[in-house]
């Protein structure tokens, strides 16, 4: 591909060699020359017109040794530029493809330039407003992008997003004035074990937010996004199940350990509407690590979700159906306990759930029986994709 910005160098450079040089500005071939020397290399180039103006320009994506930047060009004559500004470089060896946005009613170009690693990508995104006068950096943040066990050159594991976009950079839509940015820096990932091996699945993300003010975006907030929302459930049957959904781990459900004839049934409804993609489960007496020794946990359960659909889940085996995959983790605030992840491969539209416990982990007191402190459903009504 032969860029129009070095075009004109080649045609001329025998010409400006074998003549004196020019006053700075008065030729854009002195520009082209220095841009030779200069070590920069044009990576994409596209015509772009600043507001207020009618000449057109080009701007030019370059890499030099410091990484990889913008610089603005201005025609002055067919097929003759004149540089007129150039941005300091961001470290990295790519770019994504420079685009131009619209950020309320003005315009801006996004750089996106990144390293690439065998586990990540560490993107620099920047934004440089467009003016009659040129442009300048509104801009800038960093964000990471996780790649797949397979792009990573590692043995390939099923992913499941559960949330509704990726890292990168994202404008308020329909705002007057300059709209808020939000940049979401990093996902969350948990490990499961899923049917054949190790999962994972992309629950939450961080992100940051960005106000416009004095000339600049400057930092807002930061919050942690979480994909899974709690569904609302009551609790139906014998009162002393409620404690069981009361969303408070210090309270708890016992019982005694299930049997052939008889096993212990939670039954919770949903609201009218409702769809189950996760289940959040504190399988024993949290209180104090006391009880949580003394009293057995749950090892392996059922669900049924709505009369039509049943799962079976074994915290120390390899779920089945329509399970996706479960793991244990620590229970914040609780060293002694945990909580289990149950994460379903697809939301399940349901307005009951029963739970039914098939078999504990015994306790130090066989007496004491079972116990459960806390079930909690979940739903990620923004995710996209039922896992890949």
């Amino acid at each position: 591909m032969r860029h129009r910005l070095l075009a004109p160098l080649l045609a001329c450079l025998a010409t400006t060699l074998a003549t004196p040089a020019r006053a700075e500005g008065a030729s854009g071939t002195e520009h082209l020359f220095e841009f030779a020397k200069s070590g920069h290399t044009v990576i994409s180039e596209q015509e772009i017109r600043l507001p207020g103006t009618a000449e057109p320009h080009l701007v030019v994506v370059e890499r030099s040794d410091d990484g990889i930047g913008l610089s603005l060009w201005q025609s002055w004559a067919p097929g003759r530029y004149r540089l007129r500004w150039r941005s300091e470089k961001s470290p990295g060896d790519e770019a994504l493809p420079l685009a131009e946005i619209a950020v309320g009613s003005r315009r801006a170009l996004r750089l996106d330039v990144f390293e690439d690693s065998p586990d990540e990508e560490l993107h620099r995104v920047r934004l440089f407003l467009l003016e009659a006068t040129g442009s300048r950096e509104i801009f800038a943040g960093e964000y990471r992008v996780v790649h797949s066990e397979e792009d990573a050159g590692r043995v390939p594991r099923p992913e499941l997003r559960l949330g509704p976009s990726r890292p990168g950079l994202s404008v308020a839509e329909g705002v007057e004035g300059m709209p808020a940015l939000t940049l979401r820096t990093e996902e969350k990932r948990v490990l499961l074990l899923g049917k054949t091996g190790p999962t994972a699945a992309i629950i939450g993300a961080r992100e940051t937010s960005y106000r416009y003010h004095e000339q600049t975006y400057r930092l807002a907030s930061t919050r942690e996004a979480n994909f899974l929302c709690p569904v609302a459930a009551t609790p139906q049957g014998p009162p002393e199940t409620a404690a069981a959904s009361d969303g408070d781990v210090g309270t708890e459900w016992t019982f005694a350990p299930p049997s052939e004839k008889e096993k212990p049934t939670l039954s919770l409804r949903l609201p009218e509407g409702s769809a189950v993609r996760a289940l959040r489960i504190v399988p024993g007496c949290a209180a104090d690590e006391a009880r949580w020794r003394k009293h057995g946990r749950l090892i392996r359960l059922s669900l049924r979700l709505d009369d039509k659909t049943t799962l079976a889940i074994d915290r120390h085996g390899s779920p089945e159906g329509e399970v996706f995959g479960s793991a244990d983790f620590a229970l914040p605030g609780k060293s002694f306990a945990l909580q289990t992840l149950v994460v379903l491969s697809r939301r399940i539209p349901a307005q009951r759930l029963t739970l039914t416990v098939e078999a504990l982990e015994p306790g130090a007191d066989p007496a004491a029986g079972g116990c459960l402190a806390e079930v909690t459903v979940l739903d990620a009504p923004s995710s996209p994709d039922e896992g890949r």
